[in-house]
């Protein structure tokens, strides 16, 4: 039995943890160019352009040139990309892009391919992370398995430690589906639930393939109308566990449709009383819970704003059959962060139905990789005022679409940079350049947490923020108009 298998996203932050920070050059292409399309052309028109001897160089411009054509689900040009890279620079970056673009693809040949790639030696790079072992023997696995190797892959996942799973590692939910996969089909049915339970329960029971899985599971040990009970009795768990949390942070769910009809989820912080109050919406990242937020929406709702708490499609509230898990984004990133941006103008209806708001103008608040979605969702309506930008992590490809969108309406941006997260100044640096001069901030933090948490451990951060929007709301009405590209 064949099933469609989806990657897990691989460049949250600041790229490919395995792949070496650009150079100058490349740097300065993803910065400037301002789609998709014209970074693809102008990086394969630099990597042809640099001599035989910037290998190093030519490998960055092949890699992000893949990584584009990746998230734009334009597979074949990808390999041809990392390929490339690969051949230049050798690193395990490029390896990794370009074995799981094949084990994705998994056409005639790539499997055999992408085990060859992982038997060869590769120069690692200072950014490697501690997953990396676990994931190296995670796509040998995979690669063996849908090369027809069926014993040897079970047997070497056999050997495979609980570490492999962990959900703090991006690839961990992907090993878990694979896994489950492998031992329905060949292995213990039972081994398989344990595997495919937790991707169940994070669905909300939506995801589709999972689901058949479990059916079949089901079938095989009779056991069927005991696991349906059973995972429907720990959905409504973890629901009772949420509802108290929110009761203590006197906030509330809101469910509600976006323009398309997918169902959505967001969290709601409104002030006491029945003043209109100024509204924020605030986009959450895939892997980050809403009780992070509580300092940062409690203090926003001591200031007058009630905010709520878009959850992603594929996380939380916002599951679907169409996008019930967050590795479904893989190979259309880009055309989902446009969604997503569109999601923005029904979070804030949704906002309004729940409390009295201010529709006519509105903050928006992006998270580390949310950022460039919160910079599109402000494109698209004229009624957001101003952008809060934490951490901003985005991938690096997002980099020049996001900075000339924000060149285009000139917003007042607040940029919130943590001592964990200084990795993210460069990209708060360049794209304060592009937002209102006169308004933007650009704000460090020396206290620990990361991205919204600074709000927790540092009281001087919430008052700056506070501070800078009391200042800068009426300011923020009168910017120039948006200019079309």
């Amino acid at each position: 039995m064949k099933r469609a298998v989806c990657l897990w996203l691989l460049t949250l932050a600041l790229g490919n943890p395995g792949t070496a920070r650009a150079s100058e050059p490349v740097d300065r292409l993803l910065i400037e160019a301002a789609t998709p399309e014209a970074l693809r052309a102008r990086l394969l028109s630099h990597a042809a352009a640099v001599p035989d001897s910037g290998r190093v160089e030519k490998g960055e411009a092949w890699y992000y040139a893949g990584l584009s054509y990746d998230r734009d689900g334009l597979v074949d040009s990808a390999i041809v990309c990392y390929q490339q890279a690969y051949d230049q620079r050798g690193e395990t970056g490029e390896r990794d892009a370009l074995v799981d673009a094949l084990l994705l693809r998994d056409g005639p040949g790539d499997p055999a391919r992408a085990l060859a790639l992982l038997r060869r030696p590769a120069a690692a790079t200072e950014l490697s992370t501690s997953w990396d072992p676990f994931d190296f023997d995670g796509r040998q696995v995979w690669a063996l398995y849908l090369g027809g190797q069926t014993d040897s892959a079970l047997q070497l996942l056999h050997t495979m430690p609980a570490s492999l799973y962990d959900e703090r590692n991006p690839l961990g939910r992907e090993w878990r589906y694979r896994a489950g996969l492998m031992e329905l089909e060949h292995g213990d049915p039972t081994v398989a639930y344990v595997h495919l339970t937790p991707l169940a329960l994070a669905s909300r029971l939506k995801d589709a393939d999972v689901m058949q899985m479990m059916r079949e599971i089901g079938d095989k040990t009779g056991a069927w109308s005991h696991l349906q009970t059973a995972m429907n009795r720990e959905l409504a768990v973890r629901d009772r566990d949420e509802l108290l949390m929110l009761n203590g942070l006197k906030a509330r769910r809101v469910r509600f449709q976006a323009e398309d009809g997918f169902p959505l989820g967001g969290i709601v912080f409104a002030p006491s009383g029945s003043r209109r109050a100024r509204a924020a919406v605030i986009l959450l990242p895939h892997d980050i819970g809403f009780g992070t937020y509580d300092s940062l929406c409690t203090g926003l709702r001591r200031a007058g704003y009630a905010s709520v708490l878009l959850e992603l499609r594929g996380a939380g509230g916002s599951v679907d059959r169409s996008c019930p898990l967050p590795g479904t984004w893989r190979g259309r990133e880009t055309r989902m962060q446009s969604q997503v941006a569109r999601d923005v103008v029904f979070a804030l209806r949704a906002l309004a139905m729940a409390t009295p708001v201010d529709t006519t103008a509105y903050l928006v608040v992006g998270d580390g990789p949310t950022a460039s979605i919160a910079i599109e969702a402000a494109e698209l309506d004229p009624r957001v005022r101003l952008l809060v930008l934490l951490s901003p992590a985005p991938c690096p490809v997002d980099l020049g679409p996001s900075r000339a969108r924000l060149e285009a309406t000139r917003l007042p941006t607040f940029f919130e940079v943590p001592a964990e997260d200084m990795q993210s100044l460069p990209v708060a640096d360049a794209w304060n350049r592009a937002a209102d001069p006169r308004a933007s901030r650009v704000v460090e933090s020396e206290r620990v947490g990361h991205a919204a948490q600074v709000f927790r451990y540092d009281r001087e951060a919430l008052l700056r923020l506070r501070r800078w929007l009391d200042e800068t709301w009426l300011a923020g009405r009168g910017r120039a108009p948006r200019r079309s590209r």
